[in-house]
């Protein structure tokens, strides 16, 4: 999809027990976003995201797969995962790269083992649900029934969206509880009809439940609903959002994969209720001291990224699966991988649709892609400091920060070499600070940081006067350490080095380096 914004993407794990029909759903999503123009089928073996020969001979889902649908001006990355226990690592793996889960269940079977699983691992994650009652077209499938069981064993935040319409044994559309619509299945033609006769005494309570979720949200809210006052369609959309992104509330909808009914509306509640990328925060740790640091997701920062999944493929070698955190990623851009100290250069990109790739010019933030990595440690760039742009170390992040398996960290392109930190936003008012000062120079500019110190080096500038560091500094003082406990010191050399300095000196500044504190942090000026 062209110009692809962050808040169009939604990274959707599809989990559930086996047999609960996520592959013929995955189907259905397909063909609804014409993305294919025929439905495969799990026993003909046929299906986009069941390709690899076991999975064809066996009938079930073994590997976690990419199944990217672009509707209604929106990327879903829907990462389908298997069922059975065994292969309990791929749903994990699955899970590492979502924002939010979709738990398939049986209309049939109801809350099985599996089930509690994967809710289990979602809780863990601490991403936003959404479940999906699947199968409604077998005439032994029960709703209410499989309602009262999540209830009990998923709490009071399972909340039912829709209710099915039933003529006999037959599902024939729903009623969406939520805008008060029916739809009619005639065949895959979706019809909108008015409620049922005799279906008000069983969606009144059902609202009165969705409304009372939603006043729970937000106290202006909880005053309007004890006033009798009707909420807008915009504040319920709002409040669920809301509810679903805290898990104060679960949507339920229902339907056939099969049959490819209710799926439609499926979709469009992923993308009314589910968080975007950067609604979503995430936590990493430095490889060093091991503290917790809040990875903040933009998509006009630095590059960082993190190797979910590595697939080999028999023609291509190795593959590996990556979600961008921040920036963007590009073919033959060159990324330092932490895990290894080492710069790692990649070459084309992809992104995947069951087995097949299609290239890409760039994969963007929230965003996820697939590399090759038959060569990677083939093409490593010097990690030191050569002159060529403006170097940010402030923390590593290495495989140890997440639960999952082989994964890693690709932070930062050659212009800046930076991985996750508290102040990584003070990158973006450096460069301006910089620009500002020493216009088309700064590109040339360096600057390294370790883990509790900052560098700015600006010995290789014949020209640069003191003056223009010191107004590089002022700057930096207002707009960087704005708000912080700052302490300006200026130091004899020895003492500098013992708080971690390590720059080049020059006559400029002779024997003295000028050192700021910022919190645990500090920040040194030189110049050459």
């Amino acid at each position: 999809m062209a110009n692809l914004k962050m808040d169009s993407i939604r990274n959707v794990v599809m989990m559930g027990h086996g047999k609960c029909g996520k592959t013929t759903l995955a189907e259905a999503m397909l063909i609804n976003s014409g993305t294919i123009d025929r439905m495969g089928k799990v026993a003909e073996g046929n299906t986009v995201s069941d390709f690899d020969l076991e999975e064809i001979k066996r009938q079930v889902s073994i590997q976690t797969s990419m199944i990217p649908i672009d509707w209604k001006d929106m990327k879903y990355n829907i990462i389908d995962t298997p069922g059975y226990f065994d292969f309990a690592g791929e749903v994990k793996e699955g899970l590492r790269a979502a924002d939010s889960a979709l738990i398939v269940l049986s209309g049939r079977s109801g809350v099985s083992v599996g089930t509690e699983q994967v809710f289990k691992y979602a809780r863990t994650k601490g991403v936003p649900i959404m479940f999906f009652v699947n199968k409604m077209d077998d005439n032994r499938a029960n709703y209410m029934t499989t309602l009262e069981q999540m209830k009990e064993k998923f709490g009071k935040s399972v909340t039912p969206f829709v209710i099915p319409i039933k003529e006999g044994d037959q599902f024939k559309g729903y009623v969406d509880v939520v805008d008060m619509t029916a739809r009619r299945y005639e065949g895959i033609e979706r019809i909108d009809i008015p409620v049922p006769e005799g279906m008000e005494e069983t969606v009144a309570p059902l609202r009165d439940m969705i409304m009372e979720a939603v006043a729970e949200t937000d106290d202006a809210l909880m005053n309007k609903y004890f006033n009798g006052e009707e909420f807008t369609f915009d504040e319920i959309k709002q409040a669920i959002r809301k509810g679903v992104k805290e898990g104060s509330i679960y949507p339920v909808y229902c339907g056939t994969g099969q049959e490819n009914v209710g799926v439609m509306s499926l979709l469009d509640g992923i993308g009314k209720y589910l968080p975007n990328p950067n609604e979503i925060s995430e936590i990493a740790h430095d490889s060093k001291r091991g503290e917790p640091v809040e990875v903040v997701q933009d998509a006009q920062d630095t590059t960082s990224a993190i190797i979910f999944k590595t697939i080999a493929d028999p023609y291509v070698g190795k593959m590996s699966l990556f979600r961008v955190y921040s920036g963007s990623v590009k073919p033959d851009t060159t990324l330092y991988n932490p895990n290894k100290d080492t710069y790692e250069k990649i070459g084309k990109i992809y992104t995947l649709l069951g087995k097949k790739q299609t290239e890409t010019k760039e994969v963007v933030a929230g965003d996820i892609g697939v590399v090759s990595t038959a060569n990677a440690e083939a093409e490593v760039v010097s990690t030191k400091k050569n002159g060529n742009g403006i170097y940010m170390h402030i923390v590593k992040v290495n495989k140890g920060i997440f639960e999952a398996g082989d994964e890693a960290m690709l932070s930062v392109d050659r212009k800046t070499r930076m991985a996750i930190s508290r102040n990584h936003s003070a990158t973006h008012l450096l460069h301006s600070a910089l620009k500002e000062v020493l216009g088309s120079h700064v590109a040339q500019a360096g600057s390294e940081v370790n883990a509790k110190h900052l560098r700015f080096d600006f010995s290789h500038f014949e020209a640069m006067t003191s003056e223009e560091l010191k107004a590089v500094e002022k700057k930096v003082n207002d707009e960087i350490l704005n708000g912080l406990p700052i302490d300006v010191q200026v130091l004899p050399i020895e003492e500098a080095k013992k708080l971690g300095a390590t720059a080049l000196f020059g006559e400029k500044y002779g024997d003295t380096v000028r050192v700021v504190s910022m919190g645990d942090y500090s920040v040194e000026f030189c110049g050459g």
